[in-house]
């Protein structure tokens, strides 16, 4: 995580140079970095790329490589815009962590406020919508929102999550000053301070043109989607 700043780029310029070599058709998946604090709830596609941090002004540049590439004819792209992200294999820090500590009935460590709602994406749910704009001739030269069922804050995730264990919920809260200390040892934790403010303040995608163009597309309930998460990191342990 502390290396992709650096790296992004180039493997974006590479990943465009292999598609237009094969003559492929390219689905790349965006985040919100792109963004900054969101300036409007819920955030549409035309959302201004507001980036203030290293990372996030990356991000906004390799769109802008993938825009060129399709404007130019190079690569025909399509960008579906993803939340944050849950599931089996997910092995982020706050959100995996929470399917790990109470898949061992430990206490989860989380940062920021836990009442502001995000928007929150199941893995499987953003593969298949990759896979279906992949499909689809029309999307292509766009960027779409895929925000998930709905927003959830951290609070009501973390009940969930607890309560499929079979558990209290735990939570131990991690301070700012915490994480700057932290960040001194764990370069991971330094450049997530980059993107603290996206759990101190609401991130909520707006979907309907999605949803408008995708009818039939159904998200995965919350509670299933948990109960599959969690039952993989039971079965894998301390990954």
């Amino acid at each position: 995580y502390s290396q992709w700043g650096e790296l992004w780029l180039p493997i974006t310029e590479n990943i465009i140079a292999a598609a237009h070599e094969a003559g492929a058709r390219l689905v790349s998946p965006g985040n919100v970095y792109v963004y900054g604090p969101f300036q409007q709830i819920p955030a549409t596609e035309d959302h201004p790329l507001a980036a203030t941090g290293p990372k996030g002004k990356v991000r906004v540049a390799t769109q802008g490589l993938l825009c060129r590439a399709n404007r130019s004819g190079a690569v025909r792209v399509v960008i579906p815009r993803l939340p944050d992200l849950f599931g089996p294999h997910v092995l982020t820090r706050f959100h995996g962590g929470l399917f790990r500590a109470a898949a061992h009935g430990e206490a989860a460590r989380w940062y920021g406020r836990r009442d502001v709602r995000r928007s929150l994406l199941y893995i499987d749910d953003a593969a298949r919508a990759c896979i279906l704009l992949g499909g689809t001739e029309s999307a292509y030269g766009s960027v779409w929102h895929v925000p998930g069922p709905d927003a959830l804050a951290a609070d009501e995730l973390i009940r969930m999550v607890y309560k499929a264990a079979g558990r209290p919920p735990r939570v131990h809260s991690v301070s700012a000053l915490s994480l700057k200390i932290e960040g001194i040892f764990d370069p991971d934790v330094k450049a997530f301070l980059e993107f603290r403010y996206r759990f101190e303040q609401p991130a909520v995608l707006d979907g309907s043109r999605f949803a408008e163009a995708f009818p039939d597309f159904r998200y995965t309930p919350y509670e299933e989607a948990v109960k599959t998460t969690l039952a993989w990191f039971k079965e894998h342990g301390a990954v």
